[in-house]
């Protein structure tokens, strides 16, 4: 019960923060879900794993359900259904103080990191005690995270 009450609530989230988008998707940065990334376009040879919330560069489709990517000079093919467009609307910044702890999903029992340094971050939404956010920070490629909202300053 505890895990489609999840799954619903992150359906919720996507769907009230990501907005479709009907364009073809060659060369824009999309928004991965944990996901394997393969050598090959028949995903027979897994490569590496993007991290959930992290952005990539599409390349194009490799078939119906495969696009290439990169990610860190690194390229590969990922099945669509990790993807997300990135077509998420800034509600403005935020400082994320050091030592912080951020999560992959807004429930404190999703892995947890902690911010290694204060960091400006870029608002994408708010659902209830936690923001969606996203820093641009070069030393992190762009990573999503959630936090709670009375973290941030």
């Amino acid at each position: 019960m505890k895990r489609l009450s999840f799954r619903v609530a992150v359906l919720i989230l996507v769907v009230t923060l990501v907005l479709p988008v009907a364009s073809a998707f060659a060369e824009c940065e999309l928004v991965v879900k944990n996901a394997v990334v393969y050598s090959d376009a028949s995903l027979s040879k897994a490569s590496y794993t993007v991290p959930a919330w992290t952005s990539v560069v599409v390349h194009g489709h490799a078939s119906n359900s495969v696009y290439r990517i990169s990610y860190k000079g690194r390229k590969g093919y990922i099945h669509t259904s990790n993807l997300t467009p990135e077509t998420l609307t800034y509600t403005g910044g935020k400082i994320l103080p050091k030592g912080t702890r951020v999560y992959q999903r807004p429930t404190t029992s999703s892995a947890p990191a902690i911010a290694p340094k204060t960091l400006e971050v870029l608002i994408i939404g708010k659902r209830g005690g936690w923001t969606l956010a996203r820093t641009d920070d070069p030393d992190y490629d762009a990573i999503y995270f959630f936090v709670k909202s009375s973290k941030l300053s």
